[in-house]
């Protein structure tokens, strides 16, 4: 079944609120120093990245393209791969038991 000008507009709109949260959410994690909210932001943009790949899907496959849908499903995988490591590596220091405190990082070793 073709997609229908609804699904086209629903998505759409699922894009416009998510753009809105990645970009309210990553203001507020850099003004409050969350690494929650700034690892939040990420997934949310992963999401972004998702809408526009599933509404690029939608538009080719209307379009008698129906390659591209994988092929946008290949390059969603990677980006999702990429946002996931840097959420990773961010909060490593979090998982290790490091905290920053000021300007001085401090390592708590165990007993």
């Amino acid at each position: 079944m073709a997609p229908t000008t609804t699904d086209l507009a629903l998505m759409g709109a699922t894009l416009v609120v998510n753009l809105w949260v990645v970009w309210y959410e990553t203001g507020a994690g850099h003004r409050l120093q969350s690494e929650i909210l700034l690892a939040d932001a990420a997934h949310t943009r992963a999401d972004v990245i998702i809408t526009v790949a599933v509404i690029g899907g939608l538009i080719l496959t209307r379009a008698g393209y129906p390659w591209a849908d994988p092929v946008l499903a290949l390059v969603v995988s990677a980006m999702v791969i990429r946002i996931s490591v840097g959420i990773v590596r961010r909060s490593i220091p979090s998982l290790v038991d490091e905290a920053v405190v000021g300007h001085i990082v401090v390592h708590v070793e165990p007993c």
